[in-house]
């Protein structure tokens, strides 16, 4: 297949670069500055050619550093960013991440798999690989997902990506890698605030929806401050129902409410505490029974989903005269409910009653860190230590009632039920962690860190109904526990031999939890398999080499990583022969190797370019045989392409009364696959987004108006397929069609 045309601007882009800034270069009186982030930055205002860009900081492990001090792939995403490219959720804006990749599925249940660690496109029973952050909290769960909290990133400070195993800072919730969204801390001394609404009208769908946001920063003397957010999204529906005549389903409304709160005291001790919430509903699901229209015949009713997510975190500092002592404390509780209509995919005829598959999962976690840290002066030390504990509790119940059974149903299950599950789990993790680097002559730095690790899981499920019955005798009980224990080191070597280069090589092992199956392994659901009570932990080593650079004074930087991944123990989600519920099977090995490249230009008289570029080879290393058929050994993993690139263009010209702007996003996915067994092809398309906008910064409430459209070609690119051997059920999860959206920022 030939590559896009986009992708060719791309790459002339790309080679035209270093002439470029060897223009550039001549106008420049300063040094370079420390490297900065290697994917967009806001698009810079007027800038003196004498004046340094700042570096970003980011806390990717667990203190503030600029990133060329950071021996690890990471990539940052501003808020201003966000806010520029009118990104609504992490569809709009992972392309930008070099390494990054999204399946895509209901609301809440979209996955980012980081350097192609991944084993289906669907939202399975495992613990994800890629672990998701609230400032210091992760929202993963360790066994059965409730949901992937899908951000509304309406005035966040940044979105850090750390790629590559990171369970030596973050335990089992960095396999893959991790995204953190960071809130913006409150500014004592100052009163500001900021309204933003927004029209959206997408294609096929029906009308115009509406999406608001506002932020208030209150100072509380000059030492606290309170900031406040409230934002309410409105996705339109743009698939039709054909069955019902029903059009515009899958709409998405959500409300994400934060508050955070400082308070800098006079005795070096310093209190933070955040608190968000978020509520998403969805009418229906948004995905088509068919490749190449937005419409779904093959649903006797809609299939309705939510959830809700509270997270708070407490985090307190104490400078003392040798080391910094902080806690942090966090709390999080999460519901989802899924009503499925399933009977097509029990192949029951389009004429009769619906039947309702219903998921109700309610989860409660706790989550306790003490860290010591070094102070940042003149010793070549630097070192890290601290304890980890972290507590989650899940009850997830699942009916499948027979046609036209009323609905709710007793929680423990009737025996004429088609099917159902009781589900308890209490997963527990406790872990000691250590990181120490020591400078080596002027120019290199050596890292060596570890986490001791000791994880417990225990489960009661309960499944019966008619189905049960017929597969396995009667109903069934299963109560079991798991405990895993092990070391997850790092090692890095750094190299600055200028401010503003670094090289890095680093070798890294992650893990995610183990678990138990849902319902008790029998015969005639499991036949020609063996299959285990309970699959174990697997792990991934990391290699990885790279490089950072900064050039003119911050504006140019280029940031290159080569990796390598070693993986087993693969957790595999397959259906068992009844086709009611899962199982997991631990399989063989795989690996997984790349490049990414990002590039970031911030030049004179407001102009920024920007490219993100990825390779990446993953496939199994072994032939291993599951319930569905045989994987031979160099089997492509799914849910990563192997090529993708995003390249940005942005530019605003200060006039005296106004300040126009416009941005430009060109982005290739190119295909993969949506399962072990290629039964889908993904991805494999070209989107463009164009965006313009002007602020009046004389004005009063300095307005700023944006028009922009994403999808601009109206591509019907397929970014998540449930299409499992054997099934004659397929839902096909299209991106989002061309969007248009109006927006007005008012700020004082």
């Amino acid at each position: 297949m030939s590559v896009p045309s986009c992708a060719i601007r791309l790459a002339t882009v790309c080679a035209l670069l270093p002439w470029w800034t060897i223009a550039l270069a001549e106008t420049s009186t300063e040094s370079p500055a420390v490297a900065t982030v290697p994917v967009a930055a806001s698009p810079a205002d007027e800038i003196d050619p004498g004046v340094r860009l700042d570096p970003i900081v980011v806390t990717a492990d667990k203190r503030e550093q600029t990133l060329g001090t950071v021996a690890t792939g990471v990539s940052v995403l501003r808020g201003d960013t966000l806010d520029d490219v009118g990104a609504r959720g992490a569809e709009d804006f992972a392309r930008l991440v070099p390494g990054l990749s999204l399946n895509k599925e209901a609301s809440d249940r979209s996955d980012y798999p980081i350097r192609g660690v991944a084993t289906d496109t669907r939202f399975t029973i495992t613990q994800r690989a890629t672990g998701i952050y609230v400032d210091e909290i992760p929202l993963s769960d360790p066994f059965i997902p409730i949901s992937q909290p899908d951000l509304n990133p309406f005035d966040l400070d940044r979105v850090e990506v750390l790629k590559g195993p990171q369970a030596t800072l973050h335990g089992s919730t960095g396999l893959a890698g991790v995204i953190r969204y960071v809130t913006r801390k409150p500014e004592p001394g100052e009163f500001r605030g900021v309204m933003q609404g927004s029209l959206l009208e997408t294609e096929g769908g029906r009308d115009r929806q509406p999406h608001a946001g506002a932020m208030l920063n209150v100072p509380l003397g000059e030492s606290a401050a309170l900031r406040g957010a409230v934002v309410r999204r409105r996705d339109p529906g743009y698939i039709d129902d054909t069955f019902s005549g029903t059009e515009d389903v899958g709409a998405v409304e959500q409300e994400q409410s934060r508050v955070r709160g400082v308070w800098v005291t006079p005795w070096d001790f310093d209190l933070d505490v955040m608190y968000l919430s978020q509520d998403t509903q969805q009418d229906d699901l948004p995905y088509a029974d068919q490749p190449e229209r937005l419409e779904h015949g093959n649903a006797l009713a809609p299939s309705p989903s939510s959830s809700i997510f509270d997270v708070g975190n407490l985090v307190a500092t104490w400078r003392l005269p040798i080391v910094t002592l902080t806690s942090s404390t966090g709390v999080i509780t999460k519901e989802a409910h899924l009503r499925f209509e399933s009977a097509r995919t029990l192949g029951t005829d389009s004429t009769e009653a619906p039947i309702f598959n219903t998921a109700d999962t309610i989860g409660e976690g706790v989550t306790q860190e003490i860290r010591l840290t070094s102070h940042d002066d003149d010793s070549p030390w630097s070192w890290l230590v601290g304890l980890w504990y972290s507590r989650y509790e899940s009850t997830y119940d699942q009916h499948l009632p027979a046609p036209g059974t009323a609905l709710p149903l007793d929680p423990l299950g009737e025996e004429d039920e088609l099917a159902y599950g009781h589900f308890r789990s209490r997963g527990t993790e406790q872990a000691v962690f250590a990181d120490v680097g020591r400078q080596l002559w002027e120019t290199w730095t050596v890292s060596l860190g570890g986490r001791y690790y000791q994880t417990d899981l225990r489960s009661h499920n309960v499944t019966g109904g008619l189905l049960i019955t017929a597969a396995a005798g009667g109903r069934q009980t299963n109560q079991d526990q798991l405990q895993e224990e092990g070391v997850n080191p790092r090692v890095s070597l750094r190299w600055n031999p200028t401010p503003d280069a670094m090289a890095y090589a680093l070798v890294s092992r992650g893990f995610r939890f183990g678990g138990i199956q849902l319902t008790p392994p029998t015969e005639l659901s499991t036949a020609g398999t063996n299959i285990e009570d309970s699959f174990k932990s697997d792990t991934l080593w990391n290699h990885e080499v790279g490089a950072r650079t900064a050039w003119l004074d911050n504006r140019l930087t280029v940031d290159l990583s080569l990796f390598y991944g070693k993986w087993k123990d693969l957790q595999i989600t397959r259906t068992d022969n009844t086709g009611l519920f899962n199982f997991v099977q631990n399989i063989a090995s795989a690996n997984t190797r790349g490049a990414e490249l990002g590039i970031n230009l911030v030049a004179l008289a407001g102009l920024q370019a920007s490219i993100a570029a990825t390779y990446v080879d993953a496939h199994t290393d072994e032939l291993f045989v599951t319930s569905a058929g045989e994987v031979p050994a160099g089997t492509r993993l799914p849910g990563a392409p192997r090529h993708q690139a995003t390249g940005l263009l942005g530019y605003e010209l200060p006039l005296r009364l106004a300040t126009p702007g416009l941005e430009v996003i060109c982005s290739w996915i190119g295909p993969y696959p949506n399962n072990l067994f290629a039964t889908q092809t993904l991805g494999d398309y070209t989107t463009l987004d164009v965006r313009a906008h002007v602020t009046l910064g004389t004005l009063p409430l300095h307005p700023r108006v944006a028009l922009g459209m994403s999808n601009v070609t109206d591509e019907r690119g397929l970014a998540g397929a449930f299409a499992e051997p054997g099934s004659g059920a397929r839902d096909y999860y299209f991106i989002t069609p061309r969007t248009v959206a109006l927006s007005t920022t008012l700020s004082f």
